[in-house]
């Protein structure tokens, strides 16, 4: 399951990939990091420790896993799609520099561990945002289980997601296109934007879709999108169901929340008829 917007998903879940070992009848909801997003500003040449903490949720019955960590590096598609890379592989990566303790834990349900991050940065580091992940995944058990026992395994990869800001950095974000897209049954609503500058911005979009005697058809207020990144593009997309068929008036508003004024524009659209089944 890949991780859709960086800022929406406090757990930090990537995808599923790993194992926890439980009794049968066992409820368990998967671990929880927090916080899943750590935000560093650091100045070149300094050191600074974070932390963040993994969390087994209570359970009736014992569930216990041990979990190894290890870095990654990690980046956005336009789509907003997430892929992963050998840590320090990209051309922002800040895994080079990173370390952690510790680096794998033995964990049962209701206990929390900590999770110390230091950073320690070069000395002729540039400005900009720099990036890494550190996974969160399974260590599957050495022995077989025993004769009469029924394990289930729940398979998971979770990440922690990082961000090195030095200063100084600033976003210039730009509301560039919006528009209306079939896909199959239904609409999707595109919003295309872009960010020419060297911070990250996390866009909310608000749209209303207005028939031709002005009744709003759809609306939505302050859609939180996927995180824009520095010198990147961003084709955000929300699907609308069940829009008929005619002639609309969308209305697109961008606020980047970046100190400057809310983006926004008009767009005349329309909806044709859905095409009927083919006959075989």
């Amino acid at each position: 399951m890949a991780m859709r917007n960086l800022s929406r998903y406090s757990v930090g879940v990537a995808f599923l990939a790993g194992w926890l070992g439980t009794p049968v009848g066992a409820a368990t909801a998967g671990l929880s990091l927090l916080p899943g997003r750590l935000e560093v500003e650091v100045k070149p040449g300094v050191q600074k420790t974070v932390s963040f903490q993994i969390e087994s949720p209570p359970s009736e019955e014992p569930v216990q896993g041990r979990l190894l960590l290890n870095l990654t590096d990690w980046s956005l598609s336009e789509e907003g799609s997430m892929a992963f890379q050998d840590a320090g592989s990209g051309p922002m990566s800040a895994a080079s520099w990173i370390t952690f303790s510790p680096t794998a834990i033995t964990i049962s349900s209701g206990q929390r561990t900590q999770v110390r991050v230091t950073i320690d940065t070069p000395a002729n580091l540039k400005p900009g945002v720099y990036r890494a992940g550190i996974f969160v995944q399974e260590r599957p058990p050495a022995a077989a289980p025993k004769k009469g026992d029924h394990n289930i395994l729940f398979r998971f990869r979770y990440m922690a997601v990082i961000y090195v800001m030095v200063q100084p950095v600033a976003a210039d974000s730009h509301l560039v296109d919006a528009g209306l897209q079939p896909a199959g049954k239904r609409l999707d609503l595109i919003c295309q934007m872009t960010n020419d500058g060297s911070g990250f911005v996390r866009p909310y979009v608000s749209f209303s879709l207005k028939d031709e005697a002005g009744m709003i058809v759809r609306e939505e207020k302050a859609h939180e999108t996927t995180i824009l990144m520095p010198q990147a593009k961003l084709s955000e997309r929300i699907t609308l169901d069940g829009v008929p068929a005619g002639k609309y008036q969308l209305g697109v508003a961008v606020d980047f929340r970046d100190g400057k004024p809310i983006q926004s524009m008009v767009r005349t659209v329309d909806v044709a008829p859905e095409a009927p089944p083919q006959q075989e």
